[in-house]
């Protein structure tokens, strides 16, 4: 999970600034685990669900949809070969991974893309995903909606504008059969106080630091204001199942 621009203000990314706005406030002892992975899809979630159970948090944050909902010119696994840090490569790996980000350039114009996850199939997982938690422990389950679309991307992922409302629309019909709670991408720019997400989300991808505090400021009310005490215990634990969204270039 990246604040962008990077080293923008100091800023810490919403998991960390989390677990300190709650312990200032002086509701117990709170651990944030931050689970994200870069360019991490609900799929990533799904299958390290029995670890998020095993951890029994009190409260767990699953803010996907966004990297899921993008039309690419490649593969999640291409994606990765493309634009990821490596350490130093022979020379024949860096012409193909040059030759690759070529090629993906050439589908983007022809519209030639693919999703990393199919709006069904994000139904399918989110689904099973919040109907697990919910039996295997008595977490306070927080469904974030995914960043709206924006110019910025369509720059690297055009045609992609219905597609993030589609999947919005999913993680919303979601929290409302599960009883999960839903909070949507505006409540950040009203914490903010921005008129537009550029403000909050320059690159049209990743927050700010404006942004990771605005989304901090959202949960840490939403949680200090409903969470009761399950045990006598003083430590809570929450687990973000945060995944930063990649776009087509590195992150």
């Amino acid at each position: 999970m990246l604040v962008r621009p990077h080293g923008d203000d100091g800023g810490l990314a919403y998991p960390a600034a989390l677990e300190q706005y709650l312990n200032r406030r002086g509701h117990g002892s709170w651990l944030v685990l931050n689970r994200s992975r870069i360019a991490g899809t609900i799929e990533d979630v799904a299958r390290s669900a029995t670890e998020i159970v095993s951890c029994q948090p009190n409260a767990v944050i699953v803010h996907h949809g966004y990297t899921e909902a993008l039309w690419r010119p490649h593969s999640r696994r291409i994606w990765y070969f493309e634009h990821m840090y490596q350490p130093p490569r022979a020379a024949p790996v860096i012409l193909a991974q040059r030759v690759a980000r070529k090629w993906s350039a050439v589908r983007s114009r022809l519209r030639l893309t693919e999703q990393w996850v199919s709006p069904r199939r994000f139904g399918e997982v989110l689904s099973w995903l919040v109907e697990y938690l919910a039996s295997e422990t008595s977490s306070r389950i927080i469904l974030i909606g995914p960043t709206p679309w924006s110019p910025q991307v369509a720059r690297y992922a055009p045609d992609s504008r219905d597609a993030i409302a589609r999947f919005d629309g999913i993680v919303r019909a979601t929290a409302d059969k599960s009883g999960a709670d839903y909070i949507p991408f505006a409540a950040f720019l009203a914490a903010a106080g921005a008129t537009s997400p550029d403000e909050i989300v320059p690159d049209g991808t990743h927050f700010s630091s404006l942004g990771h505090r605005a989304v901090t400021k959202v949960l840490g009310d939403c949680l200090a204001a409903a969470y009761k005490p399950r045990c006598k215990t003083p430590t809570q634990a929450l687990t973000s199942a945060n995944h930063a969204p990649a776009s087509g270039k590195s992150r």
